[in-house]
C-alpha cells in the first residue's frame, strides 16, 4: 500500500521506519548527520573473526562461526527487546556514544544478505517474524546489509548455536537470565490474552452499544473494524487538547486506487467527514457522522472512528437503511466501504504508531461484519464490475474474520488484497485476480 505521507517526527528520525535505508543516498545522509548507535540502532565495520584470521566472507565467501554469533546475537537482542535495526559496512567513531562516522562497504552485499537470511532461519528458536535483510551498494557490489527487526510478539527468542538469549539494554547486548527469560514468556502469555480479552470487549461493546442504538437493532447491518497493538506500549497520555483531537492523531484519509492489471477504478473514503468533530470519552476520543437526523436517538446510521490512549483504533458502521425497494427481503453491503476503510485505517495505524516513538509496534486488525433481520449480499462497487454480486447471508450472522498482523506500512497492499480475497470468498465468489490498492489524496 502506498504512503504518500511519512509521519512522525523524533529526534533521530533514522528510528521512525524501516524503511529510511533503502539506497545509497540514504547510506551517506546517515553518516553525514552523525546518527548515534542507541537502544535501538547498532552500527558493525565488519564481520567478526578469530584474532589471527582474515575475513572469511572477503577471502572465500564463507561465514566465520564468530561472524555468525556476532550478528545473531545483536538482532536477536533487538527482536527480544524493542526492536532495532543493525548496518553492517558501517564504521563508528570511539566517542561516547558512537556515530555512524564512514561507509566500510561489505564485498557482494547482495549475496552476504541472501546468506544471512539463510542463517537466520536456521538459527534462530522460533524463528523472529519481522526480520527484513536486505543490500544497499555503495560501491559496485560492494555495499552496506541492513538488518531491520521489530518486537516480536513471539519473543523470548534463542540463538540455536549457543543457547542463549540476548537482549538490547541501551546500546549493549546481554545474555538474558533464566528468570529473565521465565518473566518474559509470562509477560508475552499475558500480553497475548489482554489481546484477546480486548478484542472480546470491542465486541460485546459494538453489539450492546453500536447495534442496540439503531432504530431496528433486529434488522440491521452492522460493521466494526478494530486495530489493536500485540505485545507493544503504544501510549499517549492524553488525545484531545482544548476539545480537539491532537493533530498530529488526527487520521487523514484518503482514496484507494484499485489496479487489475492494465484496468484502474477509484474508490473515495466515503467517511471521510469523519474526524472533524471528536468529543471526550474515557481516556478516548470519537467522532461520530452527524446530520440532522442524529439530533436525538435511537438513529437509522451511523459511521463512527475512535482513537483510545492505548494506541486502539476503530472504524465502524451500523444501519437500518441498507435495503432497497427492488428487494425489501435483502440488505446490500457495499464493497466500496470496505475497499476504502481497511487501507486507509491501516495508514492510521502507522501515524499513530510513528507518534508514539514506536514505528515498529505490531498490531493485528480484527473485521467483524454484522447481519440480523433480513439476509445480506456483499455489493460490487460499481454494476460494470469484475464480478457478480455475493451469495446471500443467513438471515442472523455476526461474522469475525481472521486476525490480520500488520508489521510494517509496505504490508499493507497485501493486507488489503487478502481482506479483499477473504471478504469475497465468505460471499461465495472465487476471486483470484491480480489486485492491489494504492492510498491517493481525496477527489485525485
Amino acid at each position: 500500500m502506498a504512503m504518500e505521507t511519512a509521519y512522525g517526527q523524533d529526534s533521530n528520525p533514522w528510528l521512525q521506519s524501516l524503511d529510511l535505508v533503502r539506497n545509497q543516498k540514504d547510506v551517506e545522509a546517515l553518516v553525514a548527520a552523525k546518527v548515534p548507535e542507541g537502544e535501538r540502532l547498532e552500527f558493525k565495520r565488519e564481520l567478526s573473526v578469530r584474532k589471527g584470521r582474515k575475513d572469511s566472507w572477503a577471502t572465500d565467501k564463507k561465514l566465520s562461526d564468530a561472524a555468525k554469533k556476532q550478528i545473531l546475537h545483536e538482532v536477536v537482542a533487538f527482536a527480544n527487546a524493542y526492536g532495532g535495526t543493525l548496518l553492517l559496512g558501517i564504521a563508528e567513531t570511539e566517542s561516547k556514544p558512537p556515530v555512524a562516522d564512514q561507509v566500510v562497504p561489505m564485498p557482494h552485499c547482495a549475496e552476504l544478505a541472501d546468506r544471512w537470511r539463510l542463517v537466520f532461519r536456521d538459527s534462530v528458536e522460533p524463528p523472529v517474524p519481522q526480520l527484513q535483510i536486505h543490500a544497499v551498494p555503495t560501491d559496485g557490489d560492494a555495499g552496506v546489509v541492513v538488518f531491520q527487526v521489530g518486537r516480536s510478539p513471539m519473543a523470548p527468542h534463542r540463538v540455536k548455536p549457543t543457547l542463549e538469549c540476548p537482549i538490547r539494554r541501551a546500546d549493549r547486548c546481554e545474555n538474558m537470565t533464566m528468570r529473565e527469560i521465565q518473566d518474559m514468556c509470562v509477560n508475552t502469555a499475558r500480553g497475548l490474552e489482554r489481546l484477546e480479552q480486548q478484542l472480546e470487549i470491542r465486541a460485546q461493546h459494538f453489539q450492546d452499544k453500536e447495534i442496540a442504538s439503531l432504530q431496528d437493532p433486529k434488522t440491521c447491518v452492522g460493521i466494526r473494524m478494530t486495530a489493536v497493538p500485540v505485545v507493544d506500549t503504544v501510549a499517549f497520555d492524553a488525545v484531545l487538547y482544548r476539545g480537539q483531537l491532537m493533530p498530529a492523531l488526527a487520521p487523514q484519509w484518503r482514496s484507494v486506487k484499485v489496479t487489475r492489471g492494465s484496468t484502474e477504478r477509484q474508490m473515495d473514503m466515503n467517511s471521510w467527514y469523519l474526524g472533524q468533530r471528536w468529543r471526550p470519552m474515557l481516556r478516548a476520543a470519537r467522532s461520530d457522522y452527524v446530520s440532522e437526523e442524529m439530533t436525538a436517538r435511537p438513529y437509522s446510521h451511523n459511521r463512527y472512528c475512535e482513537i483510545h490512549c492505548d494506541g486502539l483504533l476503530e472504524l465502524g458502521y451500523v444501519s437500518n437503511r441498507d435495503i432497497y425497494p427492488q428487494n425489501p427481503d435483502i440488505q446490500y453491503m457495499s464493497e466500496k466501504m470496505f475497499i476504502s476503510w481497511v487501507p486507509n485505517l491501516l495508514a492510521w495505524v502507522d501515524q499513530v504508531r510513528c507518534q508514539a516513538q514506536m514505528p515498529l509496534a505490531e498490531y493485528v486488525l480484527q473485521v467483524e461484519i454484522t447481519v440480523y433481520g433480513k439476509p445480506g449480499v456483499l455489493m460490487p462497487a460499481s454494476r460494470n464490475d469484475w464480478w457478480p454480486f455475493g451469495s446471500l447471508t443467513s438471515p442472523s450472522q455476526v461474522q469475525q474474520f481472521p486476525l490480520y498482523p500488520f508489521r510494517q506500512a509496505e504490508d499493507g497492499d497485501a493486507l488489503t488484497r487478502q481482506f479483499w480475497r477473504d471478504l469475497w470468498h465468505w460471499q461465495g465468489q472465487n476471486i483470484n485476480e491480480e489486485t492491489s490498492f494504492a492510498l491517493v489524496p481525496l477527489g485525485s
